[in-house]
């Protein structure tokens, strides 16, 4: 079995600062884990929103990360899910645990305060701030490729 984590964290909401808070979140408790001896963390929420700014034709439905997530699952050893709010209304985070549960794999539950990664609704970024770092990124992946 491969040594892959699987963390899961809710990200769509009514309110577009709470996605962006959940954004910000989802991979500083991934870099936590990874720095204490958790190396083999799969975070989708930063790669698949990361793909879907980079590219319009990205699509950002359940229905096609679906199909994505299980994949990575499927290699993964555990899930680890975050439990902040809309952690158990969460369509996809319901679905990634009901998958896990299906197949055996093991799950464990975050509270990321209780591991010293403070969240708050508010985010740290603005969507500007972050669609504009994400340009840089993209601008970078390309020039470096293309050499």
């Amino acid at each position: 079995m491969s040594n892959l984590k699987y963390l899961a964290c809710p990200f769509s909401h009514e309110d577009p600062e709470i996605e962006i808070a959940r954004w910000n979140l989802s991979p500083q408790v991934a870099a936590h884990m990874m720095g204490n001896d958790m190396p083999h963390v799969y975070n989708p929420l930063t790669t698949s929103l990361l793909y879907q700014k980079i590219n319009d034709s990205v699509p950002a439905s359940w229905h096609f990360w679906e199909r994505v997530d299980f994949e990575y699952l499927s290699m993964s050893s555990k899930l680890y899910v975050l439990k902040i709010s809309g952690w158990r209304q969460s369509r996809g985070v319901s679905a990634e645990i009901k998958y896990a549960e299906d197949n055996d794999m093991e799950v464990s539950y975050i509270d990321p305060d209780s591991i010293g990664v403070p969240h708050t609704p508010t985010p740290g970024k603005t969507e500007k701030q972050i669609l504009r770092s994400i340009h840089h990124m993209k601008n970078d992946f390309i020039s470096n490729f293309s050499r």
